[in-house]
């Protein structure tokens, strides 16, 4: 039985997968255990260190910034048209909250940089086990 991580949208959980003995059977010579630790007991040497941190550094991951909330009634999310304004629970002057995996890491001031919006990275928040840092560090500004 070999158990896996699998993810399905938000939701994330084990899944076991079991292969039946009789399809294992005619090659269970080939499935020693001294043949399985042989092979997948191998040295660290540490030479895949530097292509793994390439790759990693090349990596996308999605970064959302969450400007506030509010709590409507029903009867107004279907009564709602263009044009309206909701009023959000912060305040203008307020950081905005920027998220990683749905876990606040930094807090920040959106604004506009050429025709994009964009968000200044302020501080780190204490949510995310972060101290604060100037925030004048420039990583990405596509």
């Amino acid at each position: 039985m070999r158990i896996v991580e699998i993810k399905v949208g938000d939701l994330r959980g084990a899944m076991s997968i079991c292969i039946p003995y009789l399809l294992l059977k005619p090659i269970t010579t080939k499935l020693s255990a001294q043949r399985w630790f042989s092979s997948s007991i191998k040295k660290n040497t540490g030479k895949h260190a530097g292509v793994l941190a390439k790759r990693l550094e090349r990596t996308s991951i999605e970064l959302t910034v969450k400007l506030g909330s509010t709590m409507l009634s029903v009867n107004d999310l279907l009564n709602m048209k263009v044009g309206d304004v909701v009023t959000l629970n912060r305040e203008q002057h307020e950081d905005v909250e920027v998220m990683v995996d749905n876990r606040t890491k930094f807090r920040g001031k959106p604004g506009i940089r050429g025709k994009k919006l964009a968000i200044y990275v302020s501080r780190r928040s204490s949510d995310g086990d972060a101290s604060d840092t100037s925030g004048t560090r420039h990583r990405r500004t596509a």
